[in-house]
């Protein structure tokens, strides 16, 4: 069984039954009998057919929402906005147009000999398993552990040789996190935002003087002295967990070091996401585009601002016929974007999202508002149903079946309810 609660898509039941996201979810999870209210979606599809604008937005965690959503935008001439959380389209823009050296997960799991973590505990709030997953030795896990003192506590893996460097905000519960199935590991609190600057000056530090020891402000410092010596570092980040403004210059300026790095040696960076950046994949395979497609004229458009959903709120609150399609697979707090609907609003709003039918308008304005909405209660793709999702570090495809614990009954498929639009 896969679990796909995160991107990380864990496939071994040691790695699930360790993991504290899944823990805190089984805790909650409750028998689905009488879950679900009824649905009555006549309504919901009447007040889409009838809009005169209409705007697609939301987190899709698989690539059957991402389809049916692009082609319902393209036959109802709307405009379709999949880059929620928004650091996730910035990230993807800036790498596209500076190039950039990515590996996949497994790449740096079995290569790198140093692996620089950059705000360990946003990624582990995230993604809880990662230590365990980037530990090369559940590669082969067959085997008995030599020492048991050697041994990470979940499983009979032994620690990993790699060493890690942890970057970022510091937090000694998070480098234990490490310590468990790292034998290595350094840190070195400092702000995210300065990090690709603390990288270069360590670059430009060690390059200082030929065949003699680093020299400079980071000079021996084991964190600094592990980057400096390191055969093939990997730069580990998630595109949604950086407290960094302006992420987009932030990326492009990490790209700087990996340049003059690769000029003598080689570095790669993993990124990792959530589950939501299988819109932006879907996207380029079906329209060469990541997301913000207009087609309102009636041929694709890409507009980078105009299809944003902010833009569309700007230019529609006072609209009564412009409609609002937010589509939530997630099972987290709706983001800010879908919060800026205002009780002054005028527009339609059709919410297909993961919560209950009778506390569907959590995200929505109260009832005293103007805004008219219709909710559609769908499942969790992966968890829920069978789906195809796409990992955290966007190479590899995954095809979960319904999780047998947490699988609800009574909940639509968020693809069919769109295919439905098309008859």
């Amino acid at each position: 069984m896969i679990c796909s609660l995160c991107s990380l898509l864990c496939d071994q039941p040691s790695l699930q039954s360790s993991c504290t996201l899944r823990n805190q979810i089984l805790l909650k999870a409750k028998p689905s009998e009488g879950e679900f209210l009824p649905v009555l979606d006549a309504p919901a599809r009447e007040m889409i057919r009838t809009a005169r604008s209409v705007h697609i937005a939301g987190r899709f965690h698989c690539v059957e929402t991402s389809r049916a959503a692009i082609d319902v935008a393209r036959v109802y001439r709307a405009t379709i906005d999949g880059s929620h959380p928004s650091s996730m389209f910035e990230v993807s823009q800036a790498l596209a147009g500076s190039g950039a050296y990515l590996c996949s997960l497994a790449e740096a799991r079995s290569t790198s000999d140093c692996l620089i973590v950059i705000n360990s505990a946003g990624l582990l709030e995230r993604f809880p398993q990662l230590p365990e997953i980037l530990n090369r030795c559940y590669l082969n896990t067959t085997e008995p552990a030599i020492d048991p003192s050697d041994c990470c506590e979940h499983s009979v893996a032994p620690k990993s040789p790699a060493r890690i460097v942890l970057l970022g905000p510091e937090s000694q519960t998070h480098v234990a996190n490490w310590q468990e199935h790292f034998t290595d590991v350094s840190e070195h609190p400092c702000s995210c935002e300065s990090i690709p600057n603390l990288l270069l000056e360590i670059k430009k530090s060690a390059e200082s003087v030929d065949d003699r020891p680093s020299s400079g402000e980071w000079a021996g410092h084991a964190w600094s002295d592990c980057i400096a010596k390191a055969k093939y570092p990997v730069v580990i980040w998630g595109s949604g967990t950086l407290p960094v403004p302006a992420i987009d210059f932030w990326a492009e300026r990490l790209q700087s070091w990996f340049l003059q790095w690769n000029e003598h040696s080689r570095a790669s960076s993993l990124v990792l996401s959530s589950l939501a950046n299988v819109f932006h994949h879907t996207s380029n395979w079906l329209t060469g585009y990541p997301s913000r497609l207009d087609f309102t004229k009636g041929d694709l458009r890409w507009e980078r601002r105009e299809a944003s959903t902010a833009r569309w709120l700007e230019k529609n609150r006072q609209d009564e016929d412009a409609c609002l399609v937010w589509i939530d697979e997630s099972a987290l707090e709706a983001p800010a974007t879908i919060g800026s609907v205002q009780t002054t609003d005028r527009f339609r709003i059709v919410e297909l999202s993961v919560s209950k039918a009778k506390d569907s308008y959590n995200s929505l304005p109260d009832a005293k508002s103007s805004v008219k909405s219709q909710h559609i209660p769908i499942g969790r793709p992966g968890v829920d149903y069978s789906a195809t999702l796409l990992r955290s570090d966007q190479i590899v495809m995954s095809y979960p079946d319904a999780d047998p614990i947490l699988q609800r009954d009574g909940v639509i498929r968020a693809a069919s309810w769109l295919r439905g639009l098309l008859d």
